[in-house]
């Protein structure tokens, strides 16, 4: 789900699977004979980071797009507790935020298609994650009982695999690629597809094009549980109240405090997110891709949808730090490496976490980046790690100000590169 099309599924073991929720069952918990319910909310949010500004001038031949649309026909969001490697099962209740019934029974694949997929008439099935009205479509709450109560630890995602994207990209030279649309080859054997343009794609505007996708979806682990718990059901939480009255006397007491809504953030980065290449003279670059231009000339790499799961209660305010990282690529003498790492945190508690490959200042080939599944922080820093507890960051040091550098352990597909320089590019508040 990052940027390089080598590892197109980062998180292939997880993908695939559409969660059906889970029946409630009985609840002990009745006021009245009424179930006691609440509901934990799904935001979609679209926040650009600045990257480009900070970034090095990338080689000729190589850009970071611009995107104008990314449209995913999203089938079915639910919040999970946790699955099953082996089956690819969701285990334990299943919370769903968001449903589309004609895409989750449709398992043959043929309702959405690479050759009907821009036909107006399914328009109704996609979701613009560039748009506010795209985004509000799945902006959505799950009512949960007793029955649901504990600790929730994934987000899955199905979609079909028709993607619609418009972009545009300058890649040096004084060229700029526009997206277009084209014919498709799409394997059923393999599931692989390449889209080759058709028409100037050195001409704008531009114009929707399809890329296949080879999976119906995917999981969004939560760096931290979102815990649903008796308190939430009520709306209040108990705390101690202690002290003493104005006479002096003693205080020691309970006092019910309302406690706001809980809620999960999808964060949706478009910045770096698609790379624009020309294969001709851009050394080390894959000669096909799903989006391809006539004769090597605008090809695009578009990744599956890379979000965010943030968890968060309504009038917590959530904050992102990105920071810019660049190693020497150890197996290739004189090239750099580059990734970006965004820390989400609410207050002062790191949430959320994600990496992106980007493109190298001499146009490298991005470096896998593995995404960070496990958090921990100590006085030496925060420490990242991948779904086998593998470190990809280690103490990285929080910094105060765009600009401030420093420095931290990378590892980067296996290339361990230790102090590695990072900058803080920005700070930004997300609600």
């Amino acid at each position: 789900m990052r940027h390089n099309p080598k590892s197109a599924l980062v998180l292939s073991a997880l993908s695939g699977f559409l969660f059906i929720a889970c029946d409630s069952g009985s609840d002990g918990n009745k006021d009245g004979g009424k179930k006691k319910t609440a509901k934990v909310g799904l935001v979609a949010v679209a926040k650009s980071t600045q990257m480009a500004g900070a970034l090095l001038k990338h080689a000729e031949g190589v850009g970071g797009a611009q995107l104008e649309s990314f449209q995913v026909a999203v089938s079915s969001i639910d919040l999970i507790r946790e699955y099953s490697a082996s089956t690819g099962a969701p285990s334990g209740p299943s919370l769903r935020f968001f449903n589309q019934t004609e895409l989750v029974t449709d398992k043959t694949d043929t309702l959405l298609t690479a050759e009907n997929a821009l036909d107006p008439e399914k328009d109704k099935f996609y979701v613009d994650f560039m748009t506010a009205a795209g985004r509000e479509k799945i902006t959505q709450a799950a009512e949960y009982d007793s029955t649901m109560l504990g600790d929730y630890n994934w987000v899955s995602l199905g979609w079909a695999k028709p993607f619609r994207v418009r972009a545009s990209a300058s890649i040096g030279d004084g060229k700029t690629v526009y997206t277009k649309p084209g014919t498709t080859e799409f394997s059923k054997d393999d599931y692989t597809g390449y889209t080759t343009m058709l028409g100037d794609v050195l001409t704008g505007p531009a114009q929707t094009a399809i890329v296949m996708k080879n999976n119906g979806g995917t999981l969004f682990h939560l760096l931290k549980p979102l815990s649903l718990t008796k308190e939430d059901l009520s709306g209040v939480k108990m705390i101690r109240d202690t002290g003493r009255t104005e006479s002096g006397k003693p205080i020691d007491t309970l006092i019910a405090v309302p406690i706001g809504q809980l809620q999960v953030m999808l964060v949706f980065n478009p910045d770096q997110f698609i790379t624009a290449f020309d294969s001709i003279s851009a050394e080390n670059y894959p000669k096909k891709v799903e989006l391809m231009g006539p004769n090597g000339v605008g090809n695009f790499t578009v990744p599956f949808l890379d979000a965010t799961p943030v968890p968060y209660r309504k009038g917590d305010v959530i904050s992102r730090e990105t920071y810019l990282f660049a190693a020497q690529d150890q197996p290739r003498t004189g090239e750099t490496m580059r990734i970006s790492v965004d820390l989400y945190f609410n207050g002062s508690n790191i949430v959320a976490a994600s990496t992106r490959s980007l493109v190298g200042p001499k146009g490298e080939f991005p470096v896998f980046a593995p995404i960070p599944l496990y958090v921990s922080e100590s006085s030496d820093g925060i420490t990242l790690e991948d779904n086998k507890h593998n470190q990809i960051v280690k103490n990285l040091k929080r910094l105060a100000a765009a600009g401030d550098k420093g420095s931290a352990d990378l590892v980067l597909d296996m290339v361990k590169a230790p102090a590695t320089g990072y900058t803080l590019v920005e700070k930004s508040n997300l609600n």
